[in-house]
């Protein structure tokens, strides 16, 4: 898996809630520039923001930790 397929996946669930990158960004308290990043596979993410943004996109935080544990190894 790669940065990419994350983001992807982040972007997928984003926009089946009809959520813009500003609605999800408020949500997890971030910035939307660094969701758009996120979603574009140009870095990497704390543990703590996949926390939040599976919460907030209403998926398995342990499917998305495990996405995203692939993209570190």
């Amino acid at each position: 898996m790669s940065k990419l397929l994350l983001g992807k996946l982040i972007r997928k669930l984003r926009k089946n809630k009809g959520l813009s990158l500003r609605k999800l960004a408020e949500k997890v308290d971030t910035s939307f520039v660094n969701i758009a990043h996120i979603e574009n596979g140009n870095i990497a993410t704390s543990d703590k923001v996949l926390k939040q943004l599976a919460k907030a996109l209403d998926y398995d935080v342990d499917k998305m930790l495990a996405t995203a544990d692939s993209v570190n190894e």
